[in-house]
């Protein structure tokens, strides 16, 4: 069997556990408490150790988040030997730090600064392997200057909730070192900026209503420009 076959049906399976794990971790993380891996999210049963693998049986609610979370990342991951350039060495740990990045903040308007802290170093010293130290510390400072400033201006028309997107800026540089950060911040946002136009669009059109100063998650966008530009690039 050729190889990147058996890669890509080993990162399958990475993924899918991966997936299952970083579900409970985000699980922890947005309820700020571990109960919510042994307790049904709805009505609060305690079920054990597999309430996030089953449905409860007092109000039959079924958590669907580690399951499409581990379908997600097994797809993503199985991918990665036929769409990147770099090693999977490479890109699956920093595939596998956006992803839960990007779920948390989506779900709760959150970035975990100890963890995207963690995920800096990790994707710190791949971005050291891929692009060289001077790269990568140029890229940490631009990208987290860049959404520095940003969130300045930002600080002009509306109160924002912390500095996450600031740390997101900075692991987006280590991943993608200097000139490369540039490119990603630009594509992230405008990522962003097409999800609010639809969303905008669509309860215009939809509902007639207007929604321009609903938040939306903007950590997702930035993680999904980078991991973009991080496949296309490459020796």
């Amino acid at each position: 069997m050729d190889a990147r076959v058996m890669t890509s049906l080993f990162l399958l399976l990475l993924g899918g556990l991966a997936g299952l794990l970083l579900d409970g971790v985000a699980t922890v993380i947005l309820r700020a408490t571990w109960q919510g891996l042994t307790h049904c999210e709805r009505c609060g049963a305690r079920l054990g150790w597999t309430a996030r693998w089953r449905r409860c049986p007092h109000c039959g609610h079924w958590p669907r988040r580690p399951w499409v979370m581990a379908g997600l990342l097994a797809l993503v991951s199985a991918g990665l030997p036929w769409l990147g350039r770099w090693p999977v060495l490479a890109l699956w740990p920093v595939t596998a730090c956006f992803f839960l990045h990007a779920v948390i903040d989506w779900e709760d308007r959150l970035v975990y600064t100890p963890l995207v802290s963690v995920a800096i170093l990790i994707c710190g010293a791949i971005g050291v392997w891929m692009h060289g130290l001077a790269s990568t510390l140029l890229g940490l400072l631009i990208g987290a200057g860049g959404m520095g400033v940003l969130y300045g201006l930002g600080v002009l028309f509306v109160r924002w909730r912390g500095l996450g997107d600031v740390w997101l800026g900075g692991l987006v540089g280590v991943v993608l070192g200097w000139p490369g950060v540039i490119a990603g911040l630009t594509l992230g946002t405008m990522l962003a900026g097409l999800y609010a136009l639809g969303v905008v669009l669509y309860y215009a059109l939809r509902h007639r209503q207007w929604v321009g100063e609903q938040p939306i998650p903007y950590g997702p966008f930035l993680l999904l420009g980078a991991w973009l530009l991080l496949l296309g690039q490459g020796s």
